[in-house]
Formats: C-alpha cells, sequence, structure tokens
C-alpha cells in the first residue's frame, strides 16, 4: 500500500479533511509579500538606527551563528548516542 494510498484510507472517515482537500490551490501573492517584507524591515531599521551593529550582529548570528549551534548540538548528541548504544555492546 503506497503513503499516499494509506493516507486517503486514514481521511476517508474526515469530512473537514475531505473538504479542505476539495478547495482549489491558492497562488501566492508577491505583491503583498513584497510590501510586507519590506514594512517589517523598515521597521527592523528604524526601531534599530541609532545601532548599526545591531543589523550586522543579527544578520551574522542568523546566518552562521544559527546553523553553527545546531550543528554542534547534533555532533555532541550523536557522539553521545553512539557511545551509550556502544557502551551496551562490549
Amino acid at each position: 500500500m503506497t503513503e499516499m494510498n494509506a493516507q486517503r484510507e486514514h481521511d476517508a472517515g474526515d469530512a473537514d479533511l475531505r473538504s479542505l482537500r476539495a478547495l482549489p490551490p491558492r497562488e501566492p501573492d508577491h505583491v503583498h509579500a513584497d510590501v510586507l517584507r519590506r514594512r517589517a524591515l523598515a521597521a527592523f531599521d528604524s526601531a534599530y538606527a541609532g545601532k548599526p551593529w545591531v543589523n550586522g550582529a543579527a544578520r551574522l548570528w542568523s546566518r552562521v551563528g544559527v546553523p553553527a549551534v545546531l550543528m554542534a548540538t547534533c555532533a555532541v548528541y550523536l557522539t553521545l548516542a553512539i557511545r551509550a548504544a556502544s557502551a551496551l555492546y562490549p
């Protein structure tokens, strides 16, 4: 049984899911999304207008810091998991 068939079988009794699936797909509104993004960036820039280092620090943290911390956390967890599993089978 394929995954799609299993999902359909699982959702067969749910009328809400059937009605949601019957709705036509909606295309994203790129114009409004761009306006919203520009407003958010303008609000951020006006909030930290006197502190240009905050913009650079926030960008550095979000582009380098967060991925590095996540990678380090995964590496430490994987190391501990392998050590624990290898301790079970000496």
